[in-house]
Parts: structure tokens; C-alpha cells; sequence
């Protein structure tokens, strides 16, 4: 249990925070309208609340388009407990099932524009908001096996993405990031990101 712990509350979230700086610095104007929103509710120098951090939805639509683009956990498996029928197949209990959600999260069936950074997809009242199948992209997992750190890992995302565009402007100009499935999902090499002080 405590590698697994350490598996999963450790590399995925450090991995995730890396890609979402990565989309961020890729989409400067992106970028520029999530410090926007910093520099309205918090401003140059102030601190995140409860009551900030429910107000700033392009930030959680920022941390939420980066792990539709990539979530290093990109599967999951799990045993049935009883005999049922998925997608028209019939399954027999005690059968390994596993869901892998990276398809869903980028086909285009689901979000239109699938390989583009858009935070606006998640703003309801956007133009880009597009009401899709609230199953199409589970980065947590779903249900009483979700993920049991989920809110603990949005919100050291939240405040990566936060703290770093509050004062820095991000810049990248090398190929497009790939990723690498050898383990947790994590870039395939350096992600030589210019941090430039606002």
C-alpha cells in the first residue's frame, strides 16, 4: 500500500504539474488569459483562498484541458464482482475489465479540435463549451474506486499553475512534447520552459 501511495500520489501529480506548464508556456495566449484572471481575483502578489479559488474557473478549465490532453494515468482495470453485459458483450464475474480513458479524452467523437490546448471547452456559457458525455474523460476515475487523492493533486496543480503564471511569463519554443507510457505517463525529455520574471 505505501508504494502504491508513493507511486501514485507522488509521480503522477509531479508529471501532470510538468505537462501543465508545458501547455501554459506552448499557449501563450492561453496563458496570458489565466493571468488575467490571477491578476483580477488575487492580484500581483496575493494569496489563494477557498473563496479565490472558487472563483477562478479558467484556472481549474487550464488544469483540466492539460490532463484531457494528458493524463499520465491514462487506464485502469478492475475485477467484476458479478456477471453483466458491456458495450453488448457478455462479461463473466471475477474478469479483469480495463477502461482505457486516454482514447476517449482526445477523439474527436467527444471534443472537437481534440490535440488543442482549449480551457474554454470546460467555461460553461463559453462558445467552445461543447456538453459532452460526462464519462468521455475520468482523469480521477470514477465512482468508490476513484482516485482517493484527487482533490489534494487538483489543488497542487491549482497552485503550480497559479503561483508560477503570477509571477512568471512562460515561454517554449522547442518541438512538441511527447509522452513517454514507460511506467506513469511523463514527458519523453526535456521540457527547457524560459521563465521570465513579470
Amino acid at each position: 500500500m505505501a508504494i502504491d501511495a508513493l507511486f501514485a500520489g507522488i509521480e503522477t501529480t509531479v508529471n501532470q504539474g510538468v505537462f501543465l506548464l508545458y501547455h501554459l508556456a506552448a499557449n501563450p495566449a492561453k496563458q496570458e488569459k489565466l493571468s488575467e484572471e490571477i491578476l483580477k481575483i488575487i492580484g500581483k502578489d496575493g494569496k489563494m483562498t477557498e473563496e479565490s479559488l472558487s472563483e477562478m474557473r479558467y484556472l481549474k478549465a487550464c488544469q483540466m484541458e492539460s490532463q484531457r490532453l494528458v493524463n499520465v494515468v491514462p487506464m485502469n482495470a478492475r475485477q467484476t464482482k458479478v456477471d453483466m453485459v458491456l458495450g453488448g458483450y457478455q462479461i463473466p464475474k471475477h474478469t479483469i475489465v480495463v477502461r482505457h480513458g486516454a482514447i476517449n479524452s482526445v477523439h474527436a467523437k467527444y471534443f472537437p479540435n481534440p490535440d488543442e490546448f482549449i480551457p474554454d471547452r470546460w467555461i460553461r456559457g463559453s462558445p467552445e463549451f461543447n456538453k459532452v458525455d460526462p464519462y468521455a474523460n475520468l482523469p480521477f476515475g470514477h465512482g468508490p474506486r476513484a482516485c482517493i487523492g484527487q482533490r489534494f493533486a487538483r489543488l497542487e496543480l491549482y497552485m503550480l499553475a497559479l503561483k508560477t503564471v503570477q509571477k512568471y511569463k512562460l515561454e517554449y519554443h522547442g518541438p512538441k512534447v511527447e509522452v513517454d507510457w514507460t511506467g506513469i505517463g511523463h514527458v519523453d525529455g526535456d521540457v527547457a520552459i524560459k521563465f521570465i520574471k513579470r
